[in-house]
């Protein structure tokens, strides 16, 4: 389930969601750049990305899921200096 808040600081619930994910998804970590979400999908054995839109939060499913060969239980971006 996803929210976004609004302007008195009330939680509401977005119109995309809940979002299409595996079982178990874990690990939520968004890129530098802030246009982007990586989550784990242990249940899969896959990475789901996600773009975030700028002006309102929103997450959009980029793409089929990345398979990967054990389940990612942590996700970790490091940026270049």
């Amino acid at each position: 389930m996803g929210f976004s808040v609004n302007a008195s600081g009330d939680l509401m619930p977005l119109s995309t969601s809940p979002f299409a994910s595996g079982a178990s998804v874990t690990s939520p970590v968004i890129d530098p750049t802030g246009k982007f979400l990586f989550a784990g999908d242990t249940s899969n054995k896959a990475i789901l990305t996600f773009s975030i839109d700028s002006a309102t939060g929103t997450l959009t499913r980029v793409g089929p899921a990345t398979q990967v060969a054990a389940p990612p239980f942590v996700l970790t971006i490091v940026k270049a200096p």
